[in-house]
């Protein structure tokens, strides 16, 4: 039986080379150098409107994964804020409806009547746990009187204070730390402060109040566990943590998007001008929905991501390491990349496909890009690297009585950390 298959394999492969297909790693002679016009690194890679996911072919940006942490902040003996027992199924409920709101992206309310599409964010949140730290949960309980609180006005105020992550911080730089904090019970007991969902974000980390009082609040129903609870809250989860991931204010239109106007920022929709019409529900603005993204604020969000310069990059899993099959790319028509990628799988361009590379492509160790005949790879400016400090197999060209594959590189292209190089 074993011989049977040895025989059925091998008569398989000659019926390849015998219709004359020649399958080999490309060398310098199959490389068509094309004059350069001095441009070594495209504008076009630093535009982040080049990062936005394109609808025919949303399997080129593989969904990334935002690390995060939660820490909850409590006072000395171990209240004000949420407990061991209720806070990992409060995060589990959190996480699953902040990321369901970045997936079920909903159209733009504002300007009246617009056209701006509706995209796929791509991308969600993580709970990290550190696998160098053995029963690690990703959420830490942290009993301390002195940052316990948040307080948002007044002369103790501190809402912008990084204390309490220099002091508790996890994985700094790494990972979205997000710090869960009660309002202070003395601005509670005025009749006049109302313990709102607010928060802060800074380029690390953020800090959200108001979480556990509407917790204590909703959570529970009847004696039983209620959704509420988590749901209310993840408006203000993805507005803070977008900050971190680059993205501002947007109802003021100084966000460097074109596509989030500005306008008086209303609440809620009302019954009176301008909240009857002139409401909001993107994820920047302060509003009661915040189930919106733009294509520029996707687009902001991925260049970040794909810039090995920018912080937001560090914070991302690192899921472009393993060659995955499901993350094969396949290329049939005209197809231009205009802005860093980091890839999971293999590429194969087909007869009548076309791709052009400008900018920096990261390919997962055990990776190749096939060019059939008839199919086309421009290298231009760009640079072909695995960013895992592993290697990829390389070009992969097939020639037959057709014609060939065809490699055309110019402005300097490079081919880095190949098996196969081209020599």
């Amino acid at each position: 039986m074993r011989w049977s298959i040895y025989l059925l394999l091998m008569s398989i492969n000659f019926s390849i080379c015998g219709g004359g297909t020649e399958v080999r790693y490309a060398t310098i002679k199959d490389i068509e150098i094309d004059p350069a016009d001095g441009i070594t690194e495209h504008p076009r890679c630093n535009d982040p409107l080049n990062y936005i996911p394109e609808g025919d072919y949303i399997d080129h940006l593989p969904v990334r994964n935002v690390k995060v942490n939660f820490h909850v902040m409590r006072k000395s003996d171990g209240t004000g804020c949420f407990s061991e027992k209720e806070m990992p199924e409060y995060v589990e409920g959190l996480l699953w409806v902040a990321n369901k709101k970045i997936i079920d992206n909903n159209k733009m309310h504002l300007p009246l009547n617009n056209n701006t599409p509706v995209l796929s964010p791509r991308y969600q949140y993580k709970l990290y746990k550190d696998p160098n730290k053995p029963g690690d949960t990703g959420i830490y309980y942290h009993d301390d009187d002195e940052l316990a609180f948040f307080v948002k006005t007044g002369k103790n105020r501190n809402n912008y204070k990084r204390d309490q992550f220099e002091k508790y911080g996890n994985n700094k730089g790494d990972v979205v730390n997000v710090f869960v904090m009660a309002h202070h019970p003395d601005s509670i007991a005025s009749p006049y402060y109302k313990p709102t969902l607010t928060g802060i974000a800074f380029n690390d980390h953020v800090k959200i109040a108001g979480m556990y009082h509407h917790f204590k609040d909703t959570l529970y129903k009847n004696g039983k566990p209620h959704v509420r609870g988590a749901w209310y809250c993840h408006g203000i989860v993805n507005h803070e943590i977008g900050h971190t991931l680059g993205l501002r204010h947007s109802w003021q239109g100084k966000d460097g998007c074109d596509d989030t106007p500005s306008h008086t920022n209303c609440f809620a929709q009302g019954p009176n001008p301008p909240c009857n019409q002139y409401w909001s529900n993107n994820v920047m603005d302060y509003n009661t929905h915040q189930n919106a993204w733009t294509p520029c604020q996707i687009g902001t969000i991925h260049y970040n991501f794909a810039n090995k310069k920018k912080p937001q990059r560090k914070i991302v899993e690192k899921t472009w390491c393993e060659l995955k099959p499901e993350g094969h790319i396949h290329i049939r028509d005209r197809v231009d990349w205009s802005c860093a990628k980091d890839l999971e799988g293999n590429i194969t361009i087909y007869a009548g496909g076309s791709l052009t590379v400008y900018c920096r492509l990261a390919l997962p160790k055990g990776a190749k890009i096939t060019v059939h005949p008839g199919g086309k790879l421009i290298l231009d400016g760009c640079t072909l690297e695995n960013d895992c400090g592993q290697t990829w197999r390389g070009i992969e060209v097939w020639k037959s009585r057709e014609g060939s594959g065809q490699i055309i590189m110019r402005n300097e292209a490079r081919i880095m950390d190949a098996d196969n190089p081209i020599i």
